[in-house]
């Protein structure tokens, strides 16, 4: 017999029947038996009614079976996201009026329920609190619950808490194998894109590259503007594409106003650029600041050193940027416009010369080698 099932004895003999929601707390059918007791002050009632209460330790030894919505259960655990490796807890608190509470969680990673095992990951099974630490992806979807034992109004309780949900997401390992296409480029998408000039598929298709590796777009669906200028937020964006893929596997911005504040807070927290180098984002960039950012999108033990420089014509120590600038030369980034290695550091660059240099930055195997300038 369930406490429910107590005062519907009580309602039945007294005629006094009382609407009620049977997944109310147990603490509210109480105040209803208060209520019978009100009208119904005679010696029967009272004597008939502290038998049955008395009868009570006779369900007390049976389990009385219960849902998470009866409110035993203070707080339920909530679902959770978290990156692979990082650590996680699960949670249930039961109501004071609650006694000799016993706790046992259990996961279901898609084969079935079964008691959490206290090996790692898992710390304790059997306390309110199941944590995790350093989680595997492969934990990734699985469900837990606990299982609650108690006392209630000398009743013995046994309910499940209601379910959570883990959610792990993978992080890459740091790396140029992150760089993988994601796009595909076809000849021609581009309207403006001559497939023949210097940059084209049919030569060295670097705008391909650019956009097949997800670090350049068309500034339209049916236009890339190879010709047009890169001002400083888009080369910061390009740089921060590069620089998450390298360290997550993955470049996932949500642009806002302005659209490209995302990528250089993210620049800032990363230490691409400095949060006071540039005062107007909006302005074209010159090729030696683009040389400032694009050598900082990747870690400098990725720019390996295999050409010589010992003079550039327009570039010396005097030049902003200057170790920048020769960090490109020396990995096989750029070669200058001339066969002298001239840089033109000043000057704008185009976006069909930034498509060149970033390709570069990502695809060793497309760096250029064995040179010496000076």
């Amino acid at each position: 017999m369930t406490i429910f099932a107590l005062y519907d004895r009580i309602t039945k003999q007294f005629g006094h029947a009382i609407n009620i929601n049977y997944e109310k707390r147990e603490l509210e059918v109480i105040e209803l038996w208060k209520e019978i007791i009100m009208k119904n002050k005679s010696s029967k009632v009272l004597s008939t009614l502290l038998a049955l209460v008395m009868a009570f330790g006779l369900f007390a030894a049976a389990p009385l079976t219960a849902n998470a919505d009866e409110g035993i259960i203070a707080e339920q655990p909530k679902d959770a996201t978290i990156d692979e490796g990082e650590g996680v807890s699960f949670y249930v608190s039961i109501y004071e009026d609650v006694s000799g509470a016993k706790f046992q969680w259990y996961v279901d990673d898609g084969s079935g329920w079964v008691p959490v095992p206290e090996v790692p990951p898992y710390g304790s099974s059997t306390n309110y609190g199941l944590s995790l630490h350093d989680v595997p992806a492969s934990f990734d979807g699985n469900q837990y619950r606990c299982k609650v034992e108690a006392t209630y109004y000398g009743a013995y309780v046994e309910l499940y808490s209601e379910i959570a949900t883990l959610t792990v997401i993978p992080v890459s390992s740091a790396g140029m194998d992150n760089f993988t296409e994601e796009n595909t480029y076809e000849p021609g998408q581009f309207t403006d894109v001559n497939e023949n000039a210097w940059y084209g598929s049919a030569n060295q298709n670097v705008i391909a590259s650019a956009f097949a590796y997800g670090l350049m777009k068309g500034d339209s669906a049916t236009s890339f503007d190879p010709n047009g200028d890169v001002t400083i937020a888009q080369a910061i964006t390009i740089a921060v594409r590069v620089h998450s893929i390298y360290s997550t596997g993955t470049e996932d911005f949500v642009e806002g106003i302005p659209w490209y504040q995302v990528y250089v807070d993210y620049a800032v927290d990363n230490e691409l650029i400095n949060a006071d180098d540039f005062a107007d984002y909006k302005r074209e960039a010159t090729r030696a600041e683009m040389a400032y950012i694009f050598s900082r999108s990747l870690p400098s033990s990725e720019f390996e050193e295999q050409n010589t420089v010992n003079a550039l014509p327009d570039v010396n120590s005097g030049t902003p940027y200057f170790d920048a600038i020769l960090t490109l030369y020396t990995a096989g980034i750029v070669e200058g416009s001339d066969g002298k290695g001239t840089f033109n550091p000043g000057s704008n660059i185009t976006r069909a010369e930034a498509a060149a240099i970033i390709s570069r930055v990502i695809l060793p195997g497309t760096r250029l080698s064995e040179n010496v300038f000076g």
